[in-house]
């Protein structure tokens, strides 16, 4: 083989390696690798003897993270203050673990300017009415009842928000 041919060969390896190299390092790094793992998780969250129609509640592992990119289930209220947890699928529900069970309550989930109606109170880890264990099965949480809780006032539908009393009553669980 002449040395022309062989600095052809070259940059053809060279051409071919420029375009394939970044298909390679996107399948090994486009892959669900940080997949575990989830079993069903439903459960009923009512506020001051109400569904929590809207209500986010939100799985935060008390222990170590549940996967590589620290994933935290959550599911949507409906109007019977039921719900389904996510991680990575629709409704595919969570990985085994510990967990606090964390929620808030939004006037208007499209929009993450709108205020918790719980003023943020839920979403600490120190606020949280139970921890459960996440176990490889479905399953089924215990009611989540928090009564005698302050909620904020609706915001007006002026651009001056009414917030409503911030002096947070501790709920009675």
């Amino acid at each position: 083989m002449t040395t022309r041919q062989l600095i052809g060969r070259r940059r053809q390896y060279a051409v071919i390696l420029a375009f394939t190299t970044p298909f390679v390092v996107c399948l090994s790094g486009c892959t669900d690798s940080h997949k575990v793992p989830t079993y069903q998780v439903s459960g009923n969250l009512t506020i001051n003897q109400k569904p929590a129609e809207g209500a986010i509640v939100i799985l935060q592992s008390v222990g170590k993270d549940v996967d590589r990119r620290g994933s935290k289930p959550w599911g949507l209220v409906d109007k019977n203050g039921n719900f389904q947890t996510t991680t990575y699928e629709h409704l595919d529900g969570a990985p085994v673990g510990e967990y606090a069970v964390t929620f808030m309550w939004r006037y208007d989930n499209h929009s993450e300017k709108s205020p918790d109606r719980l003023n943020g109170h839920f979403m600490k880890l120190e606020n949280s009415p139970m921890t459960v264990s996440i176990e490889r099965k479905a399953n089924q949480l215990p009611p989540i009842v928090v009564n005698d809780v302050k909620q904020l006032r609706e915001p007006s539908r002026s651009n001056e928000p009414a917030f409503g009393d911030e002096n947070y009553l501790k709920p009675k669980m």
